[in-house]
């Protein structure tokens, strides 16, 4: 597995006026490897919890597997009651 890449810049670096724009052109993001970074250290996890005999929320293991679980979906909102 890759070593983990997580965007960073050094003070040193910073030689130019900070904003959104020159930040997000600075740092070099790869999508791809933070995910799989990010499965591997779940999978790590699922197997810590395991053998230690413990079992695991499904979203968990399905992150462990090298997918994103679909987000919950939202409750619904109340309904106010009428008088």
């Amino acid at each position: 597995m890759p070593r983990d890449r997580r965007p960073l810049l050094r003070a040193a670096d910073l030689t130019f006026p900070l904003t959104r724009t020159t930040l997000k052109e600075a740092i070099k993001f790869d999508g791809a490897t933070y995910d799989s970074h990010r499965a591997g250290k779940a999978a790590r996890y699922v197997a810590f919890l395991q053998a230690a005999g413990l079992k695991p929320k499904p979203y968990l293991a399905t992150l462990a597997a090298g997918h994103t679980p679909e987000p919950a979906p939202a409750a619904p909102e109340p309904v106010p009651a009428t008088a």
